[in-house]
């Protein structure tokens, strides 16, 4: 299930608990919490889910280990490709202290202050992920590591939304959203299946 609003993060996450009741989703399921890292998104889902796993989606951790091997290395070098690939396999594998070993492997002698900086900032966001890395687990258990579905609706949902010379009421973007989220969904057909008569 997908559900989208045009509110501040607050009153969004005020409709989780509801939304849960509504699916059935108690706080005694398993269920897991994957965030991109924000710690509001962890903040606000521990008061209904207070038993939930906590998993950080591995795209955005994937995308801040790009951005510090592009500043390292330069963008677009086989050397960034390399480091992100090798930085990845080991969060992957090892979580915090592969992660650890990898990033530790990223400071070289004379390594510029640019390049450092951006190593000093992926070591400061992962220090507050580090309980949210057990991928290796999750994937031995056939369980999903991050929020592609996710991503891909809401990347759609931008799309209709954000063309370049396009105006929108606020009273239409929620009804929008909705529709769209609804017509990249499993029940889109069940909803519209064409009439016998």
């Amino acid at each position: 299930m997908a559900f989208a609003r045009l509110e501040d993060c607050e009153a969004f996450a005020a409709r989780w608990g509801g939304w849960a009741r509504q699916l059935s989703i108690t706080a005694a399921d398993a269920l897991t919490v994957l965030g991109d890292g924000a710690a509001w998104i962890w903040n606000r889902a521990a008061e209904p889910f207070p038993q939930a796993a906590e998993l950080l989606d591995i795209f955005h951790a994937t995308e801040h280990v790009a951005t510090a091997a592009r500043v390292c290395f330069g963008e677009g070098t086989a050397a960034s490709r390399v480091g992100t690939e090798r930085v990845r396999r080991q969060l992957l594998g090892d979580g915090w202290p592969g992660l650890c070993d990898a990033v530790g492997e990223l400071v070289t002698p004379g390594m510029a202050e640019t390049g450092r900086a951006a190593v000093d900032d992926l070591v400061g966001y992962w220090a507050g992920q580090s309980s949210r890395l057990g991928y290796y687990a999750r994937l031995q258990k056939g369980r999903s590591i991050g929020s592609g579905a996710v991503e891909g609706l809401a990347k759609r949902v931008g799309r209709r939304l954000k063309v370049a010379g396009r105006g929108w009421d606020p009273r239409h973007i929620d009804p929008l959203a909705t529709l769209t989220i609804a017509a990249h969904s499993p029940e889109w057909d069940d909803l519209w299946r064409p009439s016998p008569n």
